[in-house]
């Protein structure tokens, strides 16, 4: 296969094209200013390794994609001759989209940038598939404790300003596609995590004050359950989905499984052999579920089902913080 990956000096993005790579693929990828991110990587010396053999193997070009792409990074592209298009590139911290409402540039970037993203696929020769990566955030919230499952199916209903602007990305997208007969596919993904991860997100945010040697640990609630999938797993199913997923079919990607924040603790505390007090800036009695995906119909199409335990990705992030100078 030969991938162009938006958003490829992401969390998901470099994990993507290393993959890629080890399995061969050739892989051409957009940032907005057309450069990596070595805060991504970390600052660690294998890291930074990392960070240069990708960086070796897989030139970026710089797009914003809430605009057109630029005629030289067209060019570029239609050089490069994709056979397949991943649509990583997005704001995906939910606070930086807004609360209920998406801000501009949420908007710009989410709904309109996968527009530009279809249209510059619709001007690539031998029609690429085009894999979106949406999110299970397009879900409504889960009617009762009890029933967290989501098949694709599901109520599509999003509270948040990040799900509704994913929500209107694969309208948009779908209004694109009847245009121009585009090959999509649709990935909603459900978290995931692992080394590289910001700290803005749930178990790097813990981690990196565990190792840093806070005490007590800020965490906002432990009483919360998800869905959480390890990056490598995820993009293991983007390469498949774009190899052989069903043209026009939305998939679920996530474990399959709920998760609790306070056994994320518990584990993190035994991995580390530390313990610390713990603090809760969003303390509840009940508990706060999450939707849970029902991967059936990935592992029916495509035979994918994630092989990374998670007490697994646990001590690998956990040593990816140890690494880290500080």
């Amino acid at each position: 296969m030969r991938v162009l990956i938006t958003g490829v000096a992401g969390f998901a993005g470099t994990f993507l094209a290393e993959h890629l790579l080890e399995c061969g693929d050739a892989v051409l990828g957009c940032t907005l200013d057309g450069n990596w991110e070595p805060s991504v990587f970390g600052s660690a010396a294998e890291d930074l390794a990392a960070l240069d053999r990708l960086a070796r193997a897989v030139p970026v070009l710089p797009w914003d994609v809430s605009q057109p792409a630029p005629a030289a990074t067209l060019r570029t592209v239609q050089a490069f001759q994709p056979t397949h298009v991943c649509h990583l590139a997005a704001l995906s911290a939910l606070i930086d989209c807004g609360d209920k409402k998406p801000t501009e540039l949420a908007w710009g970037v989410n709904v309109q940038g996968t527009r530009h993203v279809a249209e510059l696929t619709a001007q690539l020769g031998g029609t690429p598939r085009l894999l979106f990566v949406s999110s299970a955030q397009v879900y409504a919230p889960p009617e009762a404790p009890d029933r967290p499952a989501r098949v694709e199916q599901s109520l599509v209903k999003p509270g948040s300003a990040y799900g509704k602007t994913k929500h209107a990305a694969e309208l948009t997208l779908a209004e694109v596609s009847r245009r121009h007969g585009l090959d999509v596919v649709i990935a909603r993904s459900f978290n995931h995590t692992g080394p590289r991860q910001s700290s803005r997100f749930l178990l790097p945010e813990w981690t990196e004050q565990l190792v840093r040697g806070d005490d007590p640990i800020c965490v906002r609630c432990k009483n919360t359950c998800l869905d959480l999938c390890d990056v490598r797993d995820v993009a293991k199913a983007y390469r498949m989905l774009l190899k052989k997923g069903v043209s026009g079919r939305t998939y679920n990607v996530g474990s399959g499984v709920s998760i609790w924040g306070g056994d994320i603790l518990e584990l993190l505390f035994r991995l580390s052999s530390r313990t610390a007090s713990v603090v809760e800036s969003q303390p509840s009695t009940q508990p706060r579920q999450n939707p849970i995906a029902d991967i059936s119909l990935l592992a029916t199409d495509i035979g994918w089902r994630p092989e990374i335990s998670f007490e697994t990705t646990v001590a690998e992030t956990l040593a990816f913080w140890q690494r880290q100078p500080r």
